[in-house]
């Protein structure tokens, strides 16, 4: 399993299935653009397959999200409130793009 010790395959599974339809990808599109069968990608939101490094790097980029949420080191509880409440009315790709810099910007002053 890719990230902290914590984070389970269900766990990751299931932010990678909120991050598809985040994304308003079918798992079928999905499927094509990580170059994974769709029962591949079922069986890894579904938490029945680790998902390796090299993995967690392609889900990043097709779905816009960061790693750091994907493995669960990142989560809504880490940023106020307010914050939320302003990202949520942006359109989704925008949201997107705005959690991506501030993952990267995360990554950067760690």
């Amino acid at each position: 399993m890719v990230g902290r010790n914590d984070a389970t395959d269900k766990e990751i599974g299931a932010r990678l299935k909120e991050a598809r339809k985040a994304a308003g990808l079918s798992q079928a599109q999905a499927a094509k653009l990580l170059q994974f069968t769709p029962e591949q990608l079922s069986n890894i939101e579904a938490g029945k397959r680790s998902v390796k490094a090299y993995e967690l790097v392609s889900f990043s980029d097709v779905y816009e999200v960061g790693t750091e949420w994907i493995i669960g080191e990142w989560t809504e509880a880490d940023v106020p409130q307010v914050y939320i409440d302003l990202m949520k009315k942006l359109p989704p790709p925008e949201a997107r793009k705005l959690l991506r810099t501030i993952a990267m910007m995360g990554d950067r002053y760690q």
